[in-house]
């Protein structure tokens, strides 16, 4: 290049630099701290994410937990509910066959079953033994 070009591209440069100098030079400074600015974010921004993921994972973590125990409870619940069911059969069997072996009616004991379903029904108490007893005995 000659010199006579040089000379007008450095005036080009110096009329640019006098002109825009000044916005160019508050523009690079404004970008550079925009730059800077979304950085800041970007990390904040990282940084909630994880946040974010970990309560997840604690919340997960809970959840499972939780549900764990409550399935243990309902097992151990079902299970006792199954040995009493168990129990009251066994129970009412053998109140069967002693009536039987006594000689009760087929009617009173449909009659005494109604009675135990009814008080069970309204909450009542159920009788004892004794009780029992003198109903048989009036009933006889």
């Amino acid at each position: 290049m000659s010199n006579q070009t040089v000379t007008k591209t450095d005036n080009m440069e110096q009329i640019r630099q006098l002109l825009f100098g000044e916005q160019m030079q508050q523009f690079h400074t404004q970008l550079t701290e925009l730059q800077k600015l979304i950085s800041e974010l970007q990390t904040k921004l990282d940084r909630s994410v994880n946040d974010l993921k970990k309560s997840i994972a604690q919340l997960r973590s809970d959840h499972t937990e939780a549900l764990q125990h409550i399935e243990a409870r309902v097992e151990s619940t079902r299970k006792e509910f199954t040995a009493a069911l168990e129990n009251t059969e066994t129970q009412l069997t053998s109140a069967i066959k002693q009536t039987e072996d006594a000689g009760v009616a087929r009617l009173d004991l449909a009659n005494y079953f109604m009675e135990i379903g009814e008080r069970l029904h309204r909450g009542s108490s159920m009788p004892t033994n004794q009780s029992q007893e003198t109903e048989a005995e009036n009933n006889e």
